[in-house]
């Protein structure tokens, strides 16, 4: 693990270590909720997911190294524009985007090719849609050593650190020390369980989002208790509905 902070940005590689990694985080401040980004190494070339991009130069030529040669900007949410267009335009790669991701949006007039469930990426990653109806896509990947790592935006939050990140709290509905699942309007109970209990039927070593300090490092266990014994709660804007569960 490497985690160093520069001018409001961490990076830290996740998986492989800091001569070979496979995928690194960089988290930024700032820019709205504590916002994380992810480059997924592969033989054919990096994969950058829903990209924050840092204002500083310094912290910019840290990425652009980390990076090397970029062969796709994926969106996993059309609620994660964040710097797509800025990113496309730096790194000279096409931009992939959910199917529910329209020409209208910030990011959508950079959009090279919509991409489904069970299509692969570049790289041998593949997609599984969250069946959430604001359209998330899920990378599903193996990295070439064997790790077996999911990808998500916003609907799989888990594991923080109060305190951490640079001192910064997390926000409630982070989970600290729990698992949160998280599900666009007001769908049922029932339907969360049906949408998450597909999971089951992955081999997932370690789950990744995009706001979270700390990865989710028991994916399966953590799931299948929140799925059986979680609060579930809808919140009082019917924005969202949650299922939530502390580990003691």
């Amino acid at each position: 693990m490497e985690y160093v902070i520069k001018h409001g940005t961490g990076f830290s590689v996740e998986v492989g270590s800091p001569e070979e990694p496979e995928i690194t985080r960089w988290t930024s401040w700032g820019n709205g909720d504590l916002q994380q980004s992810f480059m997924l190494h592969t033989p054919e070339g990096t994969l950058i997911t829903d990209p924050v991009l840092p204002q500083q130069g310094e912290a910019l030529n840290i990425l652009k190294q980390r990076a090397g040669r970029v062969t796709a900007i994926l969106s996993l949410s059309p609620l994660h524009e964040r710097h797509i267009s800025e990113a496309a335009r730096r790194y000279r790669a096409p931009v992939y985007g959910p199917p529910s991701a329209k020409k209208t949006t910030k990011y959508g007039r950079k959009l090279n090719a919509r991409y489904g469930a069970a299509q692969p990426l570049p790289g041998g990653i593949q997609t599984i849609e969250s069946g959430d109806e604001n359209g998330e896509i899920w990378l599903y990947w193996q990295t070439p050593k064997g790790k077996r790592v999911l990808i998500n935006a916003d609907t799989i939050y888990g594991q923080n650190e109060r305190g951490g990140m640079g001192g910064r709290n997390v926000s409630y509905w982070m989970q600290e020390k729990g698992i949160r699942l998280r599900a666009t309007g007001t769908p049922s109970r029932t339907e969360l369980r049906r949408r998450y209990e597909r999971l089951d039927a992955l081999d997932i070593d370690l789950i990744l989002n995009g706001h979270n300090p700390l990865p989710l490092t028991n994916p399966k266990t953590a799931i299948n208790e929140v799925l059986s014994k979680g609060t579930f709660e809808v919140h009082p804007s019917g924005v969202c509905t949650f299922m939530y569960l502390d580990f003691k």
